[in-house]
């Protein structure tokens, strides 16, 4: 892993605000405080690519008249619906 030095010019209120929230959750140090939230705002990016992707992937399905993939509520409503059909109580 490469690591390389920034420099980061921020105003004296957020530094005030960073050093607030490192003293409430426990950071020893601005430096940690800010790696933890640039990896945090990468993660947040990430998903919500993943889920742009997800829905770009569920219309070019519904266009294709493919079913989209079924919710886990979607699957429950179905089942009991068939259980119900057959005489099964759940």
């Amino acid at each position: 892993m490469k690591n390389e030095a920034i420099y980061l010019k921020l105003p004296e209120t957020l530094l005030k605000g960073i050093d607030s929230v490192m003293d409430e959750e426990g950071y020893t140090s601005r430096q940690e405080f800010i790696r933890e939230v640039v990896r945090h705002a990468l993660a947040q990016y990430k998903i919500r690519l993943f889920h742009e992707t997800v829905e770009r992937l569920k219309k070019k399905a519904n266009l294709r008249r493919i079913s989209p993939i079924l919710t886990t509520e979607e699957k429950d409503r179905i089942a009991k619906k068939y259980f119900k059909e057959k005489g099964v109580k759940v």
